[in-house]
Formats: C-alpha cells, structure tokens, sequence
C-alpha cells in the first residue's frame, strides 16, 4: 500500500536527487520531478508539488509516457490544495482527456475523482454525477463487477450521492469504493470515502457503526503521517461531536487539530461554524 511505502519512496527520492546528472535524459528527469511532486503532496507541501510538478511538465513535453500524465494529475491535486480551483479544473481536465487518448487510465480516473468534487462545489452536481456514472460503466471486469481502479470514481459518486440524500446509493457506492481503494492502497480516496461514510450512519441512526468508521479512518489518517488528512478525520470527529450535542468535546477536538499548510478543509471549517 501507498501507506506503508511511503519512508521508502521519500528515501529512494533522496538518492535518486544525490545521484542525478546535469546530462540525464530530459524523460527521467522529468519522471524524477513528477515523484518529487506526488511525495510533496503527501507530506502536505502542495505549494512545492505545483512547481515540482510544473518542471516535470516541461521535461516530459509532448511524449506519450505515463508520467506526462501522472505530472499533470499530480499538478491538478496540488493546484486544489493550494485553492486555485479554476486551474486544478482546467488541468483535471487536461489530464482525463490525455489519460483517455492514451490509455493511462488510473490518472485519467483520479483525476476525474477529484474534478467531479470540484464541480459540484461550483454548483454543477448534474454533470459530476453524469461523468462519473459513465466512466463507472466502463471499467467493469468479465461478471460486470467494478475493476479496482474504478475505486477512484465509486467513492466521489457516493459521495455526490449523499449529497442529494440518495442514501441507499451512497452507501452501496461508498462501501465499495472504500473496498476498492483499500486494495489499491490509495489513502486520499479511502479517507474521503470513509469521512462521508460516517455521516451517512448517522443520518440512518447508525452511530455505532459511524465511530467504527471514524476509528478506522483515523487509523489509516495517523500511519499516513499526513498532517492534512490527519486535520480532515479530527474535523469529522468534531463535527459528529457537534451533531450529537456534545459541543465541550468538540471544542477540545478542535483546538487539538495539527496545524495545516494548505487551505482549510470543508470540514473544519463547517465544524468551527457550527461552535
């Protein structure tokens, strides 16, 4: 999992970076640049993984290698986490039509996970819904069940799902999602699924189940070592604190949160609004 080989990739960075030369072909130099990108986002650095992903874009230029397309998904990612929402969908969108043209279809796929997210906050529910729906029905296996893969789409849909309070969709869409996710080892995806996961059990009454979930998200969040997503699961914590009145427990889980160096998640910020 992405998790658990997280120290080792930032250590073969490390040597990668010592031992590169000034006459290294501008392909590994950009693939170099591109996994110095997806290792900034990790460690909450999104500022620095806009412009190590910007390099990599310059080094790759217009060959058809896989890692054009992860650099511009990684671009995309930490233009969002730095609040430029109007060029992470520009590059979202950049990159699911290069991933489609080429066939690099986990980026592709990711990244139209988070480019659903970032349409419906601009209001357009309906078409997030819609792309997602119809990248789902593509990557289905022989007996017409979803492909790990397709873990990246499953959990945005059940998140966009509950949003319109079709809980019976969500949850199906969630649960399988998460599953997917786990399998592929993909943190981002797994904790968001699982943090709307939470307020769907307790929107059916469920509450045991959603602490189990927030128990399991704050585990994965805390092995990550990512600040933000550590900061993400605390917000839910507060926010189901608040939902069920216990408003000195949320205030005390709030003013516990880690300090964050990208924008503020949504669910901090609801959790601070409600105090």
């Amino acid at each position: 999992p992405r998790s658990t080989l997280f120290p080792y990739t930032t250590l073969f960075r490390s040597l990668a970076v010592a031992t590169q030369r000034p006459d290294d072909l501008p392909l590994h130099r950009g693939m170099l640049l591109g996994f110095q990108a997806y290792l900034a986002i990790n460690r909450d650095e999104a500022a620095q993984a806009v412009r190590f992903a910007g390099e990599a874009l310059k080094f790759l230029g217009d060959t058809e290698s896989f890692y054009r397309t992860t650099a511009l998904s990684h671009l995309g990612q930490a233009q969002r986490l730095t609040g430029d929402r109007q060029a992470a969908i520009h590059t979202l969108r950049q990159t699911i039509a290069l991933g489609e043209r080429l066939g690099h279809y986990l980026p592709m796929l990711e990244a139209l996970g988070y480019l659903a997210l970032l349409l419906y906050q601009q209001g357009k529910l309906r078409e997030a819904i819609t792309s997602c729906e119809q990248a789902a029905r593509q990557f289905l296996d022989a007996h017409g069940h979803p492909l790990p893969v397709a873990g990246f789409i499953y959990v945005p849909l059940g998140m966009l799902y509950y949003e319109t309070n079709d809980l019976e969709r969500a949850a199906y869409h969630l649960t399988t999602g998460i599953s997917l996710c786990q399998q592929m080892g993909t943190v981002y995806a797994t904790l968001a699924g699982q943090r709307t996961l939470i307020k769907l059990h307790y929107a059916q009454g469920d509450i045991e189940s959603a602490w189990d979930v927030l128990a399991a998200a704050r585990e994965l969040a805390e092995r990550s070592e990512n600040q933000r997503r550590i900061r993400t699961v605390t917000a839910i914590r507060a926010e189901l604190q608040l939902r069920m009145g216990h408003v000195a427990a949320a205030v005390m889980t709030l003013a516990d949160l880690p300090a964050s160096r990208s924008e503020e998640h949504t669910s901090e910020l609801q959790s601070r609004q409600y105090l």
